[in-house]
C-alpha cells in the first residue's frame, strides 16, 4: 500500500491510525495519550468534525514526535496556539476580550474540543523529508478552518 499526494510524488513506507476523540480527551481526568505511545516518529495528523471534514492538518518531525505534538494540540494551556484553544477563539467560546486579549477559561477547553472534534488519524512516515510538503498539500486541498492564524492574542486562565 502507498500514499500518492501531489499527483507525483508516492510514499511507500508509513503506518496510520485512527481514534474517536473521547477515547483520547477526558473531562474530569487527565488526557489518556497512551495509544499514541508507537507514534513517536516523524508524520502528519489530521482532525475531522462530526461530518468527516478535516478541520485541522499538522505535522510533527522525528524529533518531537506525533504522540508529543497531538498531546501539544489537545491539552489545555500548552500555549496560545493549540488546536483546543483555536476552536475555543473560533467558536467565541470560553472567553471574552480583556484589554485586547481574547482570555480563555482553561476549565472549559476540553469540553469546547470534544464538542466540535469527533475523530482523528495519524500517519507516521519514514521520510521525513517530505512530511512538511504533504503537510502544506493538504492543507491547500482541503482548507481546514481551524489551520488559519489568528492575529489575536490569546491567554489561558484558569
Amino acid at each position: 500500500m502507498s500514499i500518492i499526494f501531489d499527483n507525483r510524488r508516492k510514499v511507500n513506507e508509513f503506518k496510520y491510525a485512527c481514534y474517536k476523540i473521547n477515547d483520547i480527551v477526558k473531562i474530569n481526568e487527565n488526557n489518556d495519550y497512551s495509544k499514541l505511545d508507537e507514534f513517536n516518529e516523524a508524520g502528519i495528523y489530521i482532525f475531522f468534525d462530526k461530518n468527516k471534514i478535516p478541520v485541522y492538518i499538522g505535522s510533527a518531525k522525528s524529533n518531537h514526535g506525533l504522540n508529543n505534538r497531538i498531546a501539544m494540540q489537545l491539552a489545555p494551556g500548552k500555549g496560545n496556539s493549540s488546536l483546543s484553544v483555536n476552536i475555543a477563539f473560533y467558536h467565541k467560546e470560553c472567553g471574552n476580550y480583556i484589554n485586547g486579549k481574547y482570555e480563555i477559561k482553561k476549565s472549559c477547553v476540553k469540553r469546547v474540543l470534544l464538542k466540535y472534534i469527533n475523530c482523528f488519524c495519524i500517519i507516521q512516515i519514514k521520510d521525513e523529508n517530505i512530511v512538511v510538503d504533504i503537510e502544506k498539500y493538504l492543507i491547500f486541498k482541503y482548507k481546514p478552518k481551524y489551520n488559519a492564524t489568528y492575529n489575536v492574542k490569546k491567554i489561558i486562565v484558569d
